[in-house]
């Protein structure tokens, strides 16, 4: 692909990126939007990070041991979400905390049966350090109790009213923060610098021309490591800071271990750069894909080749390394063969780095 500022689809990519940006943006200004006061912005730190702008310890506790854990580790919103609805994850379904249900009039009943009164600002101070509800029964074992500053506890039950009604992460008055992830090493550090070229000039002009609902565009960029792993921390190191949303991050080759991050820190991922965007349920919702991947590439090229003769007359080879992604690919064309009314493939597959093609040509002529 050619990413150059004068590639004109370079610049398509980027104005598509920037519609769907602009729209969760209107869609997040159309909802409610609460303003924060001082002391909730200081509670949503907590909230969202699990950690102090005072610096002040935050500690989380955990089990019927009490295995101590640093807050950061156990934020309230890596469980029960940016909104305060709960994220279901291994059989388990975190409450609904948002102010309107803890303190409903007439309480609340579980699924489990269990029963109490409405929450009040006590009541919740003694569910994070006791973990009691407010008719004394206990929590579920695996909502950690926590021990902070009388003055933090304060600051988190302030942001507790605002939570899934303020505005969303990444937005101030004045700047709407996006990040994205590109190569800066590497053989492919030259189509990364390209890539940030287009985004940062594209974006430049937008802030020229008022930005967006009047909030000048904050760009922030994280690299890409030397293995997936490498990637996702650098991911997560990104994200830990509001952002709103990410923009054309290159996660080719580490989509395993990126996409359950955005799935977790609720950022979306519009236009990322993979080879394999996975389209199967569960459906991710945080990410929405521009370019089509290796397997939507072979489907048409299958679609292409059926109509020559002598792809008819001839057959067609899939020559595949043995990995995990390629499997599925695999299983696309076998299917867009068939769909086409050509004969069955032959397949060749072989360990990834040791292909040998005088080989495989001996192999597939055998066939």
């Amino acid at each position: 692909m050619n990413f150059s500022l004068n590639s004109r689809r370079g610049r398509l990519i980027v104005c598509l990126t920037y519609l769907l940006v602009l729209l969760l943006v209107t869609l997040s200004f159309a909802g409610a939007q609460e303003k924060l006061d001082a002391s909730s912005t200081r509670g949503k730190q907590i909230y969202t990070q699990g950690t102090s702008a005072s610096g002040k310890p935050i500690l989380a506790y955990l089990g019927s041991e009490a295995l101590e854990v640093p807050g950061s580790s156990m934020a309230c919103a890596n469980c029960h979400g940016v909104a305060g609805q709960g994220k279901p994850e291994g059989g388990i379904t975190p409450s609904n905390i948002t102010w309107e249900v803890l303190t409903k009039p007439y309480g609340l009943t579980h699924s489990s049966g269990r029963r109490h009164p409405p929450y009040t600002n006590r009541a919740v101070e003694l569910a994070l350090t006791r973990g009691l509800d407010p008719a004394g029964n206990k929590l579920l074992a695996v909502m950690p109790r926590y021990a902070m500053s009388r003055e933090d506890m304060a600051d988190l039950i302030a942001y507790l009213a605002h939570v899934g009604k303020d505005r969303d992460p990444g937005i101030t008055e004045t700047t709407i923060t996006l990040g994205t992830l590109l190569p800066a090493k590497g053989p492919l550090a030259e189509m990364g610098e390209a890539i940030k070229g287009v985004t940062t000039a594209y974006f430049d002009d937008v802030n020229k021309a008022g930005g967006v609902y009047n909030r000048r565009i904050d760009l922030k960029f994280a690299e890409t490591g030397e293995t997936a792993d490498a990637t996702r921390i650098n991911l997560e190191t990104l994200l830990s800071e509001p952002v709103f949303a990410t923009l054309g991050a290159f996660i080719a080759g580490s989509e395993r271990e990126t996409l359950p991050v955005f799935s977790q820190k609720e950022v979306p991922l519009v236009g990322p750069f993979t080879l394999y965007p996975q389209t199967s349920t569960p459906i991710n919702r945080q990410v929405f894909y521009l370019l089509s991947g290796i397997e939507d590439q072979q489907r048409a090229l299958i679609e292409f080749a059926a109509k020559k003769p002598e792809v008819t007359r001839g057959g067609i080879a899939i020559v595949y390394p043995e990995d995990q992604n390629t499997l599925p690919v695999v299983a696309a064309m076998k299917l867009q063969i068939q769909r086409a009314g050509l004969a069955a493939p032959q397949t060749l597959s072989y360990v990834t780095g040791r292909f040998d093609p005088i080989e495989a040509a001996k192999q597939l002529k055998q066939g």
